[in-house]
C-alpha cells in the first residue's frame, strides 16, 4: 500500500515536470517558425521581394520593391497572434502601416491574406515558401 501512495505521488510530479516543459514560457517554438520568402505582386512594381521570419510570437518583415523607389528596402518587426483555422495576424510592430494575414497552407508555404483574413481572389502569387534566404 506504501509503495503505491509513493508510485501515486511520483506519478504526479513528473506529471507536473512535463507540463511545464511543454508549456514553455512563453517563447515555444509553433509549426510556423522559420523563413519564408516570395516574390508577392506589386500594384506600382512588378513585384516585391517578401522574407517573412516568424519566431514563436514575434516576427520580422522584410520587403523590396523590385522598381527604382528610393528607399525601397522596409523592415517591419511585431508580434504574431495565431488567430487559428491556420491564420497568422502580423500585429502591428514597428513602421507597420497596415495588419497583415497569412494562412498556414502546409509545413512549407504561406498564403498571403487580405486585410480582413480572406482569400485574395487573383491570377498572381500570393504564396511565400519555407527555405533558405541569402540576403
Amino acid at each position: 500500500m506504501k509503495k503505491l501512495f509513493y508510485t501515486l505521488i511520483l506519478l504526479v510530479i513528473l506529471s507536473g515536470i512535463v507540463l511545464v516543459i511543454f508549456r514553455g514560457n512563453g517563447n515555444a517554438r509553433h509549426p510556423a517558425d522559420g523563413i519564408y520568402f516570395g516574390i508577392l505582386p506589386g500594384a506600382d512594381s512588378p513585384g516585391i521581394e517578401t522574407t517573412l521570419t516568424i519566431s514563436g510570437k514575434a516576427y520580422k518583415l522584410r520587403t523590396k520593391y523590385q522598381k527604382n523607389v528610393q528607399p525601397n528596402t522596409f523592415t517591419v518587426t511585431g508580434n504574431i497572434v495565431y488567430e487559428g483555422r491556420g491564420v497568422i495576424r502580423l500585429d502591428g510592430g514597428t513602421k507597420a502601416k497596415e495588419t497583415e494575414y497569412y494562412k498556414v497552407l502546409n509545413k512549407l508555404e504561406l498564403l498571403k491574406l487580405d486585410s480582413k483574413a480572406q482569400v485574395i481572389n487573383s491570377a498572381h502569387n500570393y504564396i511565400l515558401r519555407r527555405g533558405l534566404v541569402w540576403e
